[in-house]
């Protein structure tokens, strides 16, 4: 028989067997027990049931209950998966079907935004619905001027009552979803380029109204670029969104609202205004600020960089250095302490700063300030006992050498002291305890002057931030254990654990299966990743996210992204490579394919 014609009669037979009448099982008592779908039933064939059918039926109905809850627990275990299933689900995915599944999304992404594109009477039209919405959700607006004088309090959120009423008007404007996304970073930038803004209604909130591309950050502080290449409105990232210009001061998650504030400044004065939204799902991607380590005089000295002003700030420190040392009247020693500079960090911040100011040390310098260039000297200092912690062994020690070994071409035309023909150092090992106005006390006791300190040395929790770790137990319960260190916990899918409904990724947020550095990569990562999810059907309130409506995506058609029972696969990372710029045109390259590393240098 060939195998067609197996096939044909195994069809039949299934078929057949469809049509079979339900097989007796007992017949008692005038009363007909037959089996159906798995469970007993019972025909009346005679009206007055007996002693022994009425304990049959009994044991009828114990049979039907406890088939019931079998059946519901099959349910749930099929919507959530079993343990040994939930551990394949985190299973790290193969390298290959990872990048078709990466390739397949961006695929996806262009019908995404596609069908968001709208023409600017549709989007004029667009935006001032999304203004009345807006108001809608606003459940308070409070100025300052409205509270008490010097009673040192911020002002208090409206009643519980007054929340969830402006929460019900807001949900009969258009019937979608608010999404309110706090940031303006790499992960919100991504987040917005992918959310489906035909989908949602999306609020941005910030204290900056652009993204800034923070690699030429530094570049940017040496005059390398202008400021302006290097940012980018928030508003020309997605148009169909709404973007408001303030600071979150908390979360409350049961009322699901935000407490907002915005200074609104007009000439020399300026007005403080707090409000609250109420949103159905909160994305947080604040970032990290600054870690000082309670180090003393940190903060009050040093020159943070992270934003676009810490680099003007930086740039123009450097030339008033300079200036202050072209001044007559000034000795040597004090034109030598206003030339050093000092960086504190020597990771791909501090070491890419340390290289941008060498090169513009030697351009620049024999042009405008030739006589001064003998003074200059740049100093890397670094708690730990290596430069560019997450590059590989061989990579750290090229970066290291060529800080510390490399030769300046201003040696060659006589413009350096013979003795000192680089212009940079580096002290490993030397952790920073205090800063004054003018030395840095390192860890051993000694002492350096400085005209300009730079503080690239970490990064630390944002406040709200804190206020949001300790305001949810199981929150404080993993800080507790040493998972979050400082940063919101999540769990695979970016879901904030122990609160409903908000979500978090970047800097400041780490999974608790799998920790991740806070680079602009991961968080870019994670953005699109959320985004994805929340454009497709699934119950996001599920333990394991789980389909609940039709496939709409070619990578969700396809055989990856989303296991055989529809379960939506948790956050994995492709790591694309790391670089870092040394100055003189040289740079690390490290670049990961699947378990193999790449390394260049040159």
């Amino acid at each position: 028989m060939g195998v067609w014609q197996s096939f044909f009669l195994l069809a039949l037979l299934v078929g057949a067997s469809a049509f079979v009448p339900p097989r007796p099982t007992a017949l008692s008592g005038g009363r007909l027990f037959r089996q159906n779908a798995g469970r007993l039933v019972s025909s009346p064939l005679e009206s007055k049931p007996t002693d022994l059918e009425e304990e049959l039926q009994q044991e009828i109905d114990l049979k039907n209950t406890k088939l019931s809850k079998a059946e519901e627990l099959k349910e749930i275990k099929d919507a959530e998966g079993s343990d040994q299933s939930i551990e394949e689900l985190l299973r790290v995915r193969p390298f290959v079907p990872f990048l078709l599944e990466k390739a397949v999304e961006n695929f996806d992404d262009l019908f995404v935004k596609k069908r968001q594109k709208a023409s600017v009477d549709e989007l004029r039209d667009l935006h001032s619905r999304l203004h009345g919405l807006k108001d809608k959700h606003l459940v308070s607006v409070k100025t300052l001027g409205e509270a008490k004088a010097g009673d040192g309090k911020r002002i208090g959120l409206t009643s519980n009552e007054q929340i969830r009423s402006a929460q019900m008007k807001g949900e009969t404007v258009t019937g979608k979803k608010r999404i309110v996304l706090l940031g303006s970073g790499w992960g919100s930038h991504s987040f917005l380029s992918y959310i489906d803004a035909t989908k949602y209604d999306v609020t941005v909130v910030s204290p900056r109204n652009f993204f800034l591309f923070t690699p030429m950050l530094a570049g940017a502080a040496l005059g390398t670029v202008e400021f302006g290449s290097i940012t980018e409105p928030i508003r020309n990232v997605n148009p169909r969104v709404d973007y408001l210009e303030a600071t979150c001061l908390g979360v409350d998650p049961e009322t699901q609202t935000a407490t907002f504030e915005s200074v609104v400044c007009e000439g020399t004065s300026c007005v403080i205004e707090e409000f609250v939204l109420s949103y159905d799902m909160l994305v947080v991607a604040v970032g990290a600020q600054t870690a000082t380590y309670g180090i003393p005089g940190v903060a009050e000295h040093c020159y943070f960089f992270k934003q676009v002003e810490h680099a003007a700030a930086v740039r123009k420190a450097i030339g008033n250095c300079f200036e202050k040392a072209n001044l007559p009247g000034l000795s040597e020693e004090q034109r030598r302490n206003l030339l050093t500079f000092v960086i504190v960090g020597a990771g791909p911040t501090g070491v890419e700063l340390t290289g941008e100011l060498r090169d513009f040390v030697e351009k620049e310098g024999p042009r405008y300030y030739p006589h001064l260039l003998k003074y200059v000297d740049i100093k890397v200092v670094e708690a730990t006992d290596k430069v560019l912690p997450p590059f590989e062994a061989s990579l750290q020690r090229r970066a290291l050498a060529e800080l510390t070994e490399r030769r300046s071409p201003l040696a060659d035309m006589g413009l350096l002291e013979s003795e000192r023909p680089c212009l940079t150092s580096v002290l490993l090992q030397s952790g920073v305890k205090r800063v004054t106005d003018s030395t840095v006390t390192l860890s051993d006791g000694s002492e350096l002057p400085y005209g300009v300190i730079v503080w690239a040395a970490g990064n630390g929790p944002l406040p709200l931030v804190a206020d949001m770790i300790e305001g949810v137990d199981r929150q404080k319960e993993l800080k507790e254990k040493g998972v979050s260190r400082g940063r919101i916990v999540t769990d695979p899918w970016l879901r904030v654990q122990g609160v409903k409904n908000l979500f978090a990724f970047g800097d400041c947020a780490v999974m608790e299966t799998a920790p991740l550095p806070q680079t602009a990569q991961v968080a870019s990562q994670q953005g699109a990743f959320l985004a994805r999810l929340l454009n497709k059907n699934f119950d996001l309130d599920a333990s394991v996210p789980k389909r609940i409506g039709p496939k709409v995506f070619l990578s969700e058609k396809l055989p990856f992204g989303v296991d055989s029972r529809d379960l939506a696969k948790p956050f994995q990372f492709l790591n694309l490579g790391i670089l870092a710029y040394l100055g003189g045109g040289s740079a690390l390259a490290q670049i990961q394919v699947d378990q193999r590393q790449l390394r260049q240098e040159g």
